[in-house]
């Protein structure tokens, strides 16, 4: 379990990174309805080919060998097809969802939320507060620290309880990170 909201983050974001890379590589995209998969280049074909004007996986002039392409699923994710198979129902909008949160675009992702916590970093501060010195926790990025007043944004900031917030369902998030 993660002592400090900074150890849950990275704990969460190094789970996501393994995860990522672990699954298929690649741009994820339904083929026929049934096959989510890296779709393969175009690659020009020598047959007699049937496919509709509007087809994702072939383009082209039907039925003229060489003067049409498709594309294959190079690596399938997901394939639902077939006498023996069970059936897979996503609806278009679950389909466009889960093809778009592929394992490349989480990777792309992690830079970001890494520098972002990161630069809201946690600082130490001593301030006059209440008639004595203390000695309080506060975000470097978010405290204004050219003013005599010290404004200082008590840690941890609005912007780390957000990006703790991915993972509110996950056991070890506390209760007192919520915004």
């Amino acid at each position: 379990m993660a002592a400090t909201i900074e150890e849950f983050v990275e704990a969460r974001l190094a789970e996501d990174e393994t995860i990522a890379r672990a699954a298929t590589a690649g741009k994820w995209e339904w083929s026929d309805g049934n096959t989510l998969g890296v779709l393969s280049d175009w690659r020009s074909c020598e047959h007699y080919c049937l496919f509709s004007a509007d087809s994702k996986d072939s383009r082209g002039l039907p039925h003229m060998p060489h003067q049409h392409e498709h594309r294959f699923n190079d690596e399938i994710v997901l394939d639902a097809a077939g006498y023996d198979d069970p059936v897979v129902d996503v609806s278009d909008a679950n389909a466009v969802h889960i093809a778009r949160q592929d394992p490349d675009r989480a990777l792309r992702e992690l830079p970001l939320k890494r520098l972002v916590l990161a630069a809201h970093n946690r600082c130490l501060v001593d301030t006059y507060r209440a008639g004595g010195w203390v000695t309080i926790a506060v975000c470097e990025a978010c405290s204004d620290w050219n003013r005599e007043d010290g404004e200082y944004v008590p840690w941890p900031c609005e912007h780390i309880k957000a990006m703790a917030a991915i993972w509110s369902v996950h056991p070890d998030y506390q209760q007192g990170w919520k915004l």
